[in-house]
């Protein structure tokens, strides 16, 4: 079960994650404040090279699992062609793509005179389009009907922009004057309202399809994995709650200081790493055909 190629794969996958998460994140929290910065934008291309070299790793671990032959078999000229083919071949097409031209943007960017929210999110859309189309490539609803796809997609940005919105959270809070801490929570739990909404009705669909209505509820290393998971979800939402109702407070009534609101989610952010680490094992090491 932990061979070389599903462990590699898994780490791989969870790379790429990472990079995809860096992309939504980054959208995300251009809603919040579109003002840009270097502490900003040097870790979103640094993760989203993470994703592209991660994805590519990835996509040449799958040719020498095929190959059957060892790491030799990555290199295979003739099943790397049948593999582009297939829906690994989008997989890595789409994602590198989208990686790709978030790179670009970013690149292109001038911190000091960054474009406006709007015309931010409309210039990112290509990426988000193409990152968010990846994950019907490959996987347990591949081949699935398109609205159960769509859910897929949801539940995908959903989660990644929730994910990769912590760790810009942080950096404006250690940047923001104390005054302004609360109006970036509020902003950003009116945000997280709506995201948690869509991440449960997508979830809740892709559980019973997945589990019930595709008669997989025997599957029991997938139902343990899928429930730590959960788990790791509710303690998000904890977190979250935490930080808007209580420290907020506590911040407001100086009983606090700002680093205090920082290192607790920062905490959030460790947890919400370890849910992309589980949902990138639950689709190569315990997957549902297991």
């Amino acid at each position: 079960m932990f061979d070389f190629w599903t462990v590699t794969s898994t780490l791989t996958k969870y790379g790429s994650y990472v990079g995809v998460a860096a992309v939504f994140g980054y959208a995300t929290s251009a809603v919040l404040n579109h003002r840009l910065s270097t502490s900003l934008k040097v870790p979103a291309v640094t993760l989203s090279i993470v994703g592209i070299l991660s994805i590519g790793v990835y996509f040449f671990l799958q040719v020498g699992a095929f190959a059957d032959s060892g790491i030799s078999g990555v290199f295979d000229k003739q099943l790397i062609e049948i593999l582009l083919s297939t829906g690994n071949g989008d997989l890595l097409l789409w994602r590198v793509v989208g990686l790709g031209y978030f790179i670009l943007f970013l690149s292109l960017t001038k911190t000091s005179k960054p474009p406006s929210k709007k015309l931010q999110l409309f210039i990112l859309l290509p990426s988000i389009l193409a990152l968010v189309w990846s994950f019907t490539a490959v996987g347990h609803v591949a081949d699935l009907s398109w609205y159960w796809q769509a859910f897929l997609v949801v539940h995908a940005y959903v989660a990644l922009s929730w994910a990769g919105s912590i760790g810009p959270l942080v950096r404006y809070l250690e940047q923001a004057k104390k005054d302004e801490i609360h109006l970036i929570l509020e902003r950003y739990s009116v945000i997280g309202s709506v995201l948690v909404s869509l991440l449960l009705v997508a979830g809740i669909a892709l559980i019973l399809k997945l589990l019930i209505f595709n008669g997989n509820t025997n599957a029991i290393d997938y139902i343990l994995t899928l429930s730590l998971k959960l788990l790791l979800v509710t303690v998000m939402l904890g977190f979250a709650a935490y930080h808007k109702f209580f420290l907020t407070k506590r911040l407001k009534q100086n009983k606090i200081d700002k680093a205090d609101i920082s290192r607790s989610i920062k905490k959030e952010l460790y947890v919400a790493h370890l849910v992309l680490l589980i949902t990138a094992g639950l689709t190569t090491l315990v997957g549902i055909s297991h």
